[in-house]
């Protein structure tokens, strides 16, 4: 019941220095209390990555978010929200003038590329009445909170600011204002409007940021592509434990489901080893993966959003598979133990 990928890297010379690499993975526990571990080898270094599954099993918060009724108020919903539903998880699927919003928000170009490359995923639920998201940055998780009237401090975008929010006719309407007056007076007027468009599993969550006269809009789509979309059946899938003795060909294994990185242990000596620098551990450190894993023509795979951008990892059993791992180029095999 352990997938084991071996890894040869391409250049051989690096194969020499890296030693035996390779990585397992497996079911540690039953049911909804189920961690995904990963265990990661090079050389000598054997660390482990938990990951725990999003909604607290088949039957938690994640399905009835995704199963609730989406409606689309945003044509002329009621003025205080009550026929809103965000609830929810959406990826960032569509920008427009995203580069000229952060231009105007006096964003370097640097900062302008890392943040065109991210494609958030934000988890949107209702808490006490008001309205939230969770969402993974660069630097760590990020809890953001919509309370109507009540003045909130936060960071946008790198700026100290104080947010307001309200409804506007089925609209979350949030005013942006600067701390530093200085910076209020260069920015000028600036808010976010937020609404669903279109009705059911076709709506979108569209997010319109204004700063000055630029508006930019983005679009995220509902992922598993509907209230009874697959997202649901890989979450209300029943998960086994087969780690603690189950078929040699994996078929008792069901990684499916959407899994957050919730533990690491030796991650930063494994990543030494690899000879990534300290920037890059750092960087690597402060990120929490999730991932979406689905079986596709019978090979297990997981989608993940990495700070490049989106990617998909497979594994299909005993095909030799390029790919690159933490910065180095190598051939990867999968096998079931």
């Amino acid at each position: 019941g352990v997938l084991v990928t071996t890894v040869v890297p391409k250049n051989e010379a690096r194969g020499k220095v890296l030693g035996e690499m390779s990585m397992r993975r497996y079911l540690r526990g039953q049911g909804a209390q189920a961690k995904l571990i990963l265990e990661m080898q090079v050389g000598d270094v054997v660390a482990e990555r938990e990951f725990t599954r999003i909604g607290g099993g088949p039957a938690g918060g994640l399905v009835k978010q995704l199963t609730s009724t989406f409606a689309s108020p945003a044509a002329g919903g009621a003025k205080d929200g009550s026929a809103v539903d965000f609830s929810g998880v959406w990826e960032l699927s569509e920008s427009k003038l995203f580069d000229e919003y952060l231009t105007a928000m006096g964003a370097n170009w640097a900062k302008r590329r890392m943040a065109a490359g991210l494609k958030p995923v934000q988890t949107w639920s209702k808490q006490g009445g008001t309205w939230q998201f969770d969402v993974q940055t660069p630097i760590g998780p990020k809890t953001e909170k919509f309370p109507i009237g009540v003045p909130v401090d936060d960071d946008v975008d790198g700026e100290k600011m104080t947010k307001v929010s309200a409804w506007e006719r089925g609209v979350l309407v949030t005013t942006v204002v600067p701390k530093n007056e200085a910076r209020g007076k260069v920015l000028g007027e600036m808010s976010m409007r937020r609404y669903l468009r279109g009705q059911g599993a076709q709506a979108k969550l569209i997010l319109e940021m204004q700063v000055g006269d630029v508006v930019a809009e983005r679009e995220f789509t509902r992922i598993g592509g509907g209230p009874a979309g697959g997202l649901v059946k890989q979450l209300t899938s029943t998960f086994a434990s087969p780690a603690a003795g189950g078929a040699k060909d994996g078929s008792a294994v069901d990684f499916s489901g959407v899994w957050e990185l919730s533990e690491s242990k030796l991650f930063d000596e494994y990543l030494t080893a690899m000879g990534a620098n300290w920037a890059k551990r750092r960087m690597a450190a402060g990120l929490k993966p999730v991932q979406t894993w689905s079986k596709q023509g019978g090979t297990w795979q997981f989608d993940v959003q990495t700070p490049i951008g989106p990617k998909t990892e497979k594994f299909p059993i005993g095909v030799p598979v390029d790919d690159d791992v933490d910065g180095e180029k190598m051939t990867k095999v999968s096998a079931w133990e």
